[in-house]
């Protein structure tokens, strides 16, 4: 310290003690003035001192029952101290202390974590004895043949201990041989520490074997009746009480004064009660033999002997003698059969006698015998063999019989008349006994007294004239394969009948034509001419039966011919019609031969004017016509079928054209061609166009295709507008005329085009050309009418000036899923395509409003006009003017051949749908290509040049 005027006095406030740790002490100082001023002092004081520590006392405690371990809860407290203070006190004790020792040491911490430790000894003891349950106790039957038993299997004790089992043993005898009665084993367990426990477990043997009884002597003796019998006796021997012959009990009662089979008994137990198995003797006692031969019998003359009633006892074998002429078929069998010889019969009666041989030991034989009478036997003779005629009856009056209790006669399904058990009946033939051709009648005689069960038969046989009969088939209806289609005649008919019992046969008919052989069974007719217009005609046969009874059978059969065949033979859409009346007659029993209902063959559906159909593919069919009528139909098939009409024809042969509609369907009501300038005589003004839809063609009156209506066809027919009904009227019905109605020939349009191949689906609109339009186009244009879906539905080639044009487009068919036409109201687009320059045109039509349909949309059954026509061309496709290309033949058959002044790099051919059908390098001028398998239809050649050029021709391939 310092002043500058001097110290008064200097302080600080340090306690008297510093405790453990930081303490700060501030010192001042006073001057004498009394200014002040002050600084501190840090005392630091440290605890180095470890706090003390004394365990508790060591302990030792017995192991927790059933465990190697004990829970000591209580360890004791240790006594501690520190001289600042006791933070915690610790242990590293377990939780279970096993057996044994087990060091526990003892840590105090002081506050300022001085330590210090101490150990306690743990010492845990096994004083709990280990356990043991033994084997089940055993109970067994001795060993054969000893008076023990060797248990080699005691088991397995179960074991336990808390701390672990150190082994067990048992003080069973070496062997483990066991005698009869109780013994106990003991079981010891020891554990790992010494600890022990015992168990006894009892083996019981017991005596189950029994003694064995053997017999002295035979155990079968045979004696004669009479004879001593002393018996032999038996010895027991047990596997514990030895021999016990003495206790055998015997039961003896055999008496040889009574003949039978005795049986002695030997039985014994031991001394554990064990019965023996009983033994016995058998003792036969034989009787002396008897010999009974039968009583006296009378038997038929004809019978044989068989003795049966015959008994032989005691008896080892037998013997028969005869004192007649017969003989036995085996003398030393009992019941054998024995056969009269002639002095038997002549003497009326044999004596038989039966020797009888005793059984060993007896030794005396015994004999007896019995009378054998002959009764004579029953005759019958039914007649002799004979024949009738299938009608009568026949007497049995020859029939005689003798030494008869009665009489049955027998024969085929007649009927004996009064009955079958008098001699002489009449027999009247059943339908069988004719059938078969005859019959054996029998006749049955039963014999009397020793011949009652005997029986004797004769027969006759009786042969049955039978009638002819004759078996047809009751009517024949001729159907499209009887007829012979190119010389329009009725082939030759067979017909056969299945003729019986006849010697010949005869056939007539009430019609004009005449048989091959009218005197054969099957046969042919030949169809006359006034036959061909009868609709039903009759075939009778006659059939002449053999010998005297002049029998004659008939039978007829009616020949059905059809008045109209209407021949199918492309499958696709057709106008049909028939000259014959069916008015009565539903359509779809007229239209069977061309569906054979369930399903339909051949037709798909066939419609009138109205647009009511008849469908037959479904189950059922749906027929909304009704009955056929004397129109016409368009109808489809999708097969070559024909379709026979049975009836009278039309007699009305008018037909009335007009009605609300523009259009109508003109049957044929003639069996004769009609030409259309005659039918419509007066009235071809009237007619915008008829049309043939097989065959497409068409009539117009400026150029017609069509010029006759065939029989069997019908015609769409388009009037003009404001044409009043008329009626026309059909050529009268021409005997002289064939039956076939053939629709036309197969369809001659092609409906091949440049773009697709177009579908005839009937649903069609007419499309007529002016001459105007006509002059703009060239030889070789193709015109084609498409859908908004680009498909060609219509094609027409232009050949020349000279020929008519037209183009059909058609509509979409309503009995396909598939989009192959125009939907009524759609637009209508047009191309064309023209070969000579290989260009392609858009089309654009301008109509004569004075036809049905001007507006470019299609309808069904519509006509449009052209009068107009504006071309635009899409494609062109130019050859320079100094090469010459040459693709022939065009059509082609087998080869198509391609000539060019340049050199052709490739060569390509496309169908008609734009697929390419083979691509060719060639590299020269000319080359061959075969198209002999390629599909018929049009095709384009594409001819690349190596200079680069691109020519494209159409050809046809037939």
């Amino acid at each position: 310290v310092d002043d500058n005027c001097g110290v008064d006095e200097v302080t600080n406030d340090a306690p008297d003690t510093f405790p453990v740790g930081v303490t700060t002490v501030t010192w001042t100082v006073s001057d004498i003035n009394g200014n002040i001023a002050t600084c501190t002092q840090i005392v630091t004081v440290t605890d180095d001192e470890a706090p003390t520590i004394e365990c508790p006392e060591d302990l030792v405690q017995t192991a927790d029952a059933g465990l190697c371990s004990a829970t000591i809860a209580d360890l004791g407290e240790p006594v501690v101290d520190d001289n600042c203070g006791v933070e915690v006190v610790t242990n590293d004790a377990p939780e279970s202390f096993p057996v044994g020792q087990t060091i526990v040491t003892w840590t105090v911490t002081d506050i300022h974590g001085n330590t210090a430790t101490c150990t306690q000894t743990v010492t845990v003891t096994d004083d709990e004895p280990p356990t043991i349950v033994c084997p089940d106790d055993i109970t067994v039957p001795n060993d054969i043949g000893y008076c023990g038993a060797y248990v080699q299997d005691l088991g397995v004790p179960q074991v336990d201990d808390n701390c672990g089992v150190e082994g067990y043993t048992n003080n069973a005898p070496q062997a483990f041989y066991f005698p009869v009665g109780v013994s106990t084993v003991t079981w010891t367990v020891t554990d790992i520490y010494g600890n022990t426990a015992s168990c006894v477990q009892t083996i019981t043997v017991n005596d189950t074997e029994p003694p064995v009884i053997t017999l002295i002597g035979d155990d079968n003796i045979e004696l004669c009746e009479g004879d001593e019998y002393e018996d032999a006796g038996a010895e027991a021997i047990d596997n514990c009480d030895g021999n016990i012959t003495e206790n055998i009990v015997v039961v003896n009662p055999v008496d040889t004064s009574v003949p039978g089979v005795y049986t002695i008994t030997y039985n014994v137990s031991d001394a554990a009660g064990n019965a023996a198995e009983e033994v016995t003797r058998t003792v036969t006692v034989y009787s002396q033999p008897v010999a009974f031969a039968g009583d006296d019998i009378t038997i038929c003359e004809t019978d044989d002997y068989t003795t049966s009633s015959a008994t032989a006892t005691y008896a080892s074998g037998v013997y028969w003698e005869t004192k007649g002429d017969g003989y036995f078929e085996n003398d030393n069998e009992l019941e054998t059969v024995y056969y009269p010889g002639e002095a038997d019969l002549e003497a009326g009666s044999v004596e038989l006698c039966l020797t009888v041989y005793p059984l060993y030991p007896c030794t005396i034989a015994d004999e007896d015998c019995m009378i054998l009478y002959f009764d004579p036997a029953p005759t019958a003779f039914a007649g002799d063999d004979a024949t009738i005629c299938e009608g009568d009856e026949f007497e049995l009056s020859s029939a005689t019989a003798d030494k008869y209790s009665a009489v049955k006669w027998t024969g085929g399904d007649g009927v004996f008349v009064p009955s079958d058990d008098v001699l002489n009946p009449t027999y009247q033939p059943g339908e069988n006994d004719i059938a078969d051709g005859g019959v054996d009648l029998c006749l049955t005689v039963y014999g009397t007294g020793g011949c009652i069960n005997n029986e004797t038969e004769s027969c006759l046989n009786l042969v049955i004239v039978p009638k002819p009969a004759i078996d047809v088939e009751p009517e024949i209806k001729l159907v499209c394969s009887d007829y012979d289609f190119v010389n329009e005649v009725f082939l030759p008919i067979p017909v056969s009948a299945n003729v019986e019992n006849a010697v010949s046969v005869q056939w007539s008919t009430n019609g004009d034509g005449y048989f091959d052989d009218p005197t054969a069974a099957s046969t042919n007719y030949n169809i006359g001419t006034n036959d061909n217009w009868a609709q039903m005609i009759t075939l009778t046969i006659k059939a002449f039966g053999p010998g005297s009874c002049e029998f004659v059978a008939e039978e007829t059969i009616e020949l059905y011919i059809p008045t109209q065949l209407i021949l199918i033979d492309d499958p696709t859409w057709w106008g049909i019609s028939s000259f014959v009346d069916k008015s009565a007659t539903p359509l779809p029993e007229v239209m069977e031969p061309a569906v054979l209902y369930p399903g339909s063959d051949a037709l798909v559906i066939l419609e009138n004017k109205a647009g009511k159909y008849y469908w037959p593919e479904p189950t059922p069919p749906i027929n909304q016509i009704g009955n056929w009528e004397p129109i016409g139909y368009k109808a489809k098939f999708k097969k070559e079928t024909c379709i026979p009409i049975y009836g009278d024809v039309v007699t009305d042969l008018t037909f009335e054209i007009g009605g609300p509609l523009l259009f109508t369907y003109v049957p044929v009501l003639t069996n004769v061609v009609t030409p259309i300038a005659d039918l419509f005589a007066g009235h071809l003004d009237d007619i915008m166009l008829i049309y043939d839809w097989n065959e497409a063609k068409l009539w117009v009156e400026v150029a017609p295709e069509l010029h006759d209506l065939l029989p069997g066809k019908a015609y769409l027919l388009v009037r003009k507008v404001g044409t009043a009904p008329y009626t026309v009227t059909f050529p009268a019905f021409d005997p002289n005329a064939g039956h076939s109605a053939k629709v036309a020939t197969k369809s001659v349009m092609s409906f091949s085009s440049p773009w697709n191949e177009v579908i005839n689906t009937s649903q069609v609109h007419f499309i007529l050309f002016a001459d105007q339009v006509i002059n703009q186009l060239q030889a070789g244009d193709v015109l084609g009418v498409f859908n908004s879906y680009d498909q060609c539905v219509g094609v027409s080639e232009f050949t020349s000036r000279d020929s008519f044009m037209k183009l059909m487009a058609m509509g979409d068919d309503p009995l396909s899923d598939n989009i192959d036409g125009l939907k009524v109201g759609e637009n209508m687009t047009f191309k064309l395509y023209r070969q000579s320059t290989d260009e392609t045109f858009d089309i654009t039509f301008t109509y004569d409003t004075e036809y049905p349909n001007y507006d470019n949309t299609f309808e069904v059954v519509g006509v449009s006009y052209v009068i107009g026509m504006k071309m635009t061309a899409t494609s062109i496709g130019v050859i320079p003017n100094d090469m010459s290309v040459s693709i022939f033949p065009n059509p082609a058959n087998d080869v198509l051949n391609v000539v060019s002044d340049y050199t052709i790099n490739n060569i390509t051919l496309v169908n008609y749908v734009g697929q390419t059908v083979n691509t060719i390098p060639v590299n020269r001028n000319t080359y061959t290509i075969n198209v002999s398998n390629y599909a018929p239809g049009m095709y384009f050649v594409r001819l690349e040049t190596t200079e680069g050029t691109v020519i494209t021709k159409r050809v046809t391939i037939n």
